[in-house]
């Protein structure tokens, strides 16, 4: 055969590693075969959909062959998108479907396990469109004893929902209109069960701003893609969650085994002592010294005043106290207050490094103290601080670019 002329392994080599080949395709077969047999735990097999314009829902049953393919999460809420999604949907419509889903492990001990996705066609984009939050939500939402949320459909004026396990409740929330994030969720938290969450919108999500986020727990954010704006086209000022159900796992000393040598690893790794010291912050020094920090609307890879910006700063100019998600032994979160100057006794959570390099770096603003203020102001209104950074930045650019053509 020509092949074995042309490579340096003789035939009886090829015919091995062909073999191997064999039988790590078999294997794979013979695995989703099984998995297909399994009776997925760590699931509740079952969605919750609200119709928000009729004001009722319903639980339907979701099979175990979705969800093996799906594991749940992103997989799960990305296939709810494309199979419920009509084509062509304008994002900023009512007919545009928002999907709300947890994983395998939210509610477990699992670490880092408290996040949740939403799934819905952006706004900013026009396509798919995806967002993240953390905080300690995520088991709430998987407590009321669904894998996904899917809202459809939009309310005829301002609403709020609360969810539990027991089902879903409607309340008017025309007294919160045009009310800023922080007053909003304190409210419907007030009118809800104890020991709920909230996930909320500000004024940028009712006017239906392309880059509106979602808030949780005040400073907590479903930031990217536009997804407050979404809501705001619902007229949904915001969700309760109060579930309180566990899920079953298929072995839970396995599950505990693994939680402590994920520990373990944390422990002796060197990254984890910074990330408890100095947060996400800490990033700041490390890309402005690999000169890979966004600059001057990504004109540059260093800026000039990142000592002002970055978490050395941020200890000796800040009240910091770490300030974890549940079952996460990062804490990488700090809580900061500002001791001096104009905005001395402002708090806020962070600012993390994706704020300060969108709204310090990109628009060349020295003093952290002025990058905390900003996004608390976005924060407020229910502004996604990434993408305000990158608008307000072009922005500048633009003119500075206009002004020396003149």
């Amino acid at each position: 055969m020509d092949i074995f002329y042309y490579t340096k392994y003789n035939p009886g080599d090829i015919i091995d590693r062909l073999y191997l080949v064999y039988i790590s395709v078999k294997k794979r077969v013979m695995y989703f075969e099984d998995r297909e047999k399994l009776n997925m735990k760590g699931f509740f097999n079952q969605i919750l959909r609200i119709d928000l314009s009729k004001r009722t829902f319903q639980y339907e049953a979701i099979s175990d062959e979705i969800l093996t393919k799906t594991l749940g999460g992103k997989g799960l809420g990305t296939y709810l998108l494309m199979r419920e999604n009509p084509v062509g949907v304008n994002p900023l419509s009512p007919e545009n479907v928002f999907i709300i889903a947890v994983g395998p492990v939210t509610g477990t001990k699992m670490w880092s396990q408290s996040r949740f996705g939403t799934y819905t066609k952006s706004p900013a984009t026009e396509g798919y469109g995806e967002s993240y939050c953390g905080g300690a939500l995520a088991p709430k939402i998987k407590g009321c004893g669904v894998d996904a949320i899917l809202l459809e459909g939009g309310c005829a004026s301002l609403s709020w929902l609360a969810i539990d396990e027991n089902g879903v409740t409607f309340h008017d929330a025309a007294v919160l209109r045009g009310k800023e994030t922080y007053e909003t969720e304190a409210a419907i938290l007030a009118h809800s069960r104890e020991g709920a969450g909230a996930m909320v919108i500000g004024p940028a999500g009712e006017n239906r701003v392309a880059i509106a986020c979602i808030k949780s727990y005040k400073w907590r954010s479903l930031g990217r893609g536009g997804m407050g704006a979404v809501l705001g086209v619902k007229n949904v000022k915001g969700i309760t969650f109060a579930g309180t159900k566990d899920c079953e796992v298929a072995d839970e000393e396995k599950l505990k085994n693994l939680i402590k040598a994920i520990a373990q690893k944390g422990k002796e790794s060197p990254v984890t002592e910074l990330y408890q010291k100095l947060g996400t912050p800490m990033q700041v020094k490390v890309t402005n010294t690999q000169k890979c920090f966004p600059t001057r609307y990504w004109q540059s890879g260093r800026f000039s005043g990142w000592a002002s910006i970055c978490a050395d700063y941020m200890q000796a100019n800040f009240e910091v106290k770490a300030h974890g998600c549940p079952n996460c032994f990062l804490r990488c979160t700090k809580k900061s207050v500002i001791k001096n100057g104009r905005h001395a006794g402002l708090e806020v959570e962070g600012p993390e490094y994706e704020t300060i390099y969108a709204i310090g770096g990109l628009n060349a603003i020295e003093g952290l103290e002025e990058v905390a203020w900003l996004n608390d102001v976005c924060d407020r209104l229910g502004i996604d601080t990434m993408s305000a950074g990158n608008i307000s930045s072009f922005a500048i650019r633009s003119m500075t670019r206009t002004s020396s053509r003149k």
